[in-house]
Order: structure tokens, then C-alpha cells, then sequence
């Protein structure tokens, strides 16, 4: 994911150093209703306009991944604290080494397609 990230940054600064490089023009920008003129090659419009709205998208979005990342957090303690409890109970009950390992940790290791822990089977 990181790569694709990496990939799309450079295809979108690339396309901006072309951009920047072919359109010298300038334009006129009137900030109506304030008295405001501002006269700008094309690109600084351009490009402006599409950080301005990147950076309106990403304080958009922050709360909401804010609040996902926490809630991420408590259920993986919650999943571990499961975890430990049910290694506690197998060795109280003396089926330590004989019991299956857990869902979750075959789903952490196995990841897709790991198997499922009533009959074997392989879940896509």
C-alpha cells in the first residue's frame, strides 16, 4: 500500500512539474465580494486549487480516522486479553498441549483462506 502511495506522489508531482513547466500564462483572480485582485501565472491557480482541496479532504476525514484507529486499538486489547484467558482456562483444564490453536492467531499468521476451527474446511 505504501508502494501505490509512493507511486501516485510521484506520477502527481511529475504531472505537476510538466504542468508547471508548459502553462506560464497568467490570469486574473478577483476574490468578489472583497476588493481583492490577483493577477497569477495559471499554474500556481491550478495547483493551488487541487493542495486547498486535498488539505480540506484530509481535515475532513481526520476525525473519522481518528476514532476508527482508536477503536482498532481496544479491540485488538480486547481480542488479547481473550487471548490469555483462554490459554489460562486450557492449562487450568490439562488440555494444554492437545487443544487447537485459536482462530485469531491462525487468522493473524494464516491471514486469507486460513482455516476454520470447527471442521477444517479452507473459508474464502
Amino acid at each position: 500500500m505504501r508502494f501505490l502511495a509512493r507511486l501516485f506522489a510521484l506520477a502527481f508531482a511529475l504531472f505537476a512539474i510538466l504542468f508547471a513547466a508548459t502553462n506560464h500564462e497568467e490570469v486574473t483572480l478577483r476574490l468578489w465580494p472583497l476588493p481583492y485582485v490577483a493577477t497569477l501565472p495559471i499554474y500556481v491557480t491550478v495547483l493551488g486549487a487541487a493542495v486547498l482541496g486535498f488539505l480540506a479532504g484530509v481535515l475532513a476525514l481526520w476525525p473519522s480516522f481518528h476514532r476508527l484507529r482508536r477503536a482498532f486499538r481496544r479491540e485488538t486489547r480486547a481480542v488479547a486479553a481473550l487471548e490469555e484467558e483462554a490459554a489460562r482456562l486450557r492449562e487450568l483444564s490439562g488440555a494444554g498441549s492437545a487443544a487447537k490453536p485459536s482462530v485469531f492467531r491462525r487468522l493473524r499468521i494464516g491471514g486469507k483462506g486460513a482455516e476454520d476451527a470447527s471442521d477444517g474446511h479452507v473459508r474464502h
